[in-house]
């Protein structure tokens, strides 16, 4: 399953420039946040801290999935589809799903809050990547990307459910990337990018107050008026 003599020739193998640029910009975000949330001025480091641990989580998840053959994880990419669509209907449990700023999106698990959303993340890349895999290079007409828009479909729509639109777009901004690796038509992008343009201001018009006056705060940052 896994070879400790290829992770190590796979370490020095890694981009180890890119992963500095990626610790400068979350050494950079911090300070950000520490600006932000007054830290140094309250002594309350709580978000800094909680960063900071979520980001070595996830530099120690990094590592130990070079453990692993990603040959031998797509062999299963059925069964991490399934886990996703699971993950995003355990938040409609009772009891164990909760809603939090106006989206059932989390579980509650004792003194710990989960965004199953996260851990979606995962397992539809890794689910995902496998049936593009094997579209790869035949990407050509709208009738070759209908299977993998029907296959990604179910998750969007469980996240626009609950509703999450901000991670919607999340997923659908990484399905497009894939796509768009796996050697998508030209044109095709060219028209979707046109569809979209084009559909911005009736998407507009559906969303929810909240919704707008986020972009509304986005376009207008000088307006105090906006929450």
């Amino acid at each position: 399953m896994f070879d400790f003599r290829s992770m190590f020739k796979l370490m020095k193998e890694l981009d180890w420039k890119l992963i500095a640029v990626v610790i400068c910009i979350f050494g950079f975000g911090l300070v950000i946040l520490s600006s932000a949330t007054h830290a140094t001025t309250t002594g309350n480091y709580k978000q800094i801290t909680t960063q900071g641990l979520a980001f070595l989580l996830g530099m120690g998840l990094i590592f130990v999935m070079l453990l692993f053959d990603y040959n031998f994880i797509g062999k299963y990419y059925k069964a991490l589809y399934i886990v996703s669509i699971i993950l995003l209907l355990l938040v409609w449990i009772p009891g164990i799903g909760k809603a939090n700023a106006g989206a059932r999106s989390w579980l509650h698990l004792g003194p710990l809050d989960f965004q199953t959303s996260e851990l979606v993340k995962l397992t539809f890349i890794l689910s995902y990547a496998k049936i593009v895999e094997e579209k790869k290079g035949k990407l050509k007409t709208i009738k070759d990307i209908v299977p993998l828009v029907v296959y990604a479909a179910p998750i969007i729509l469980l996240l626009l459910v609950q509703p999450d639109l901000g991670t919607a777009i999340v997923f659908c901004c990484i399905i497009g990337g894939m796509l768009f690796t796996a050697g998508l038509n030209d044109k095709i992008i060219k028209r979707g990018l046109i569809a979209i343009v084009i559909a911005m201001p009736l998407m507009y018009m559906v969303m929810a107050p909240h919704q707008r006056i986020r972009i509304d705060a986005f376009l207008h940052p000088e307006d105090v008026t906006l929450p």
